[in-house]
């Protein structure tokens, strides 16, 4: 560990070199550093080190202007948080990643982000919080024709009103299931959820389910 610590160092001071010359050279091999290091730290299962040195490398991507690795290493950050225990800082995290992702325009990628945090909030047990997120990254999974995904994380978001006792709620969005995704074959894969909650539904909508079993 002291090994990893000093090679941590050492990228630190190469990334922080004000040499006009050597400025770039410094910060490719400082990067190089820090890589290796958050795989070492990776294997030692030292996940809260690893998440802490994946934010440094991300702000050092997007210092060389690799997008692309910053939003990579972010990711990594707010999972390995999430693996020491750090949900703050993984919440954190995620929404910065996800602010960045809507920003650069890859919805795709940024509602499989709003999945997982919503998870992490659901795991807290701050529903109200992971129906918000599930909500958000529906409304971009459908961005991307991703019929699957979103009737999935519908039927999460009923079940979630249902563990809140708000029926009314479970109701409405299984109704915009029905509705919504109803001539969709994909949406018999989220079938035994429904059928398990008939009651708060009307018979109308017990009906069309019918017929797509028929």
């Amino acid at each position: 560990m002291e090994q990893i610590n000093d090679n941590i160092n050492k990228a630190r001071k190469l990334a922080k070199s004000t040499s006009w010359f050597n400025r770039d050279s410094d910060r490719e091999k400082a990067m190089d550093i820090y890589i290796q290091a958050f795989n070492k730290l990776l294997i030692s299962k030292a996940y809260q080190n690893a998440a802490e040195v994946a934010v440094e490398i991300a702000e050092l991507s997007d210092i060389l202007d690799d997008k692309t690795t910053a939003n990579d290493y972010y990711k990594k950050a707010a999972v390995n948080f999430y693996k020491s225990d750090d949900s703050n800082k993984s919440i954190e995290i995620y929404n910065k990643l996800i602010t960045r992702l809507e920003e650069m325009g890859h919805f795709s990628i940024c509602a499989k982000c709003l999945e997982e945090l919503g998870e992490i909030y659901e795991h807290n047990l701050r529903y109200q919080d992971a129906i918000s997120t599930y909500k958000r990254s529906c409304d971009l999974y459908e961005v991307g024709d991703r019929t699957y995904a979103t009737v999935k994380l519908l039927n999460k978001i009923a079940e979630l009103h249902i563990n809140q006792n708000e029926t009314d709620k479970a109701r409405d969005v299984y109704s915009n299931i029905v509705n919504t995704y109803g001539d969709n074959n994909l949406s018999k894969l989220t079938l035994p959820s429904y059928l398990l909650c008939y009651r708060y539904v009307n018979l109308t909508y017990i009906v069309k389910i019918m017929k797509w079993i028929n």
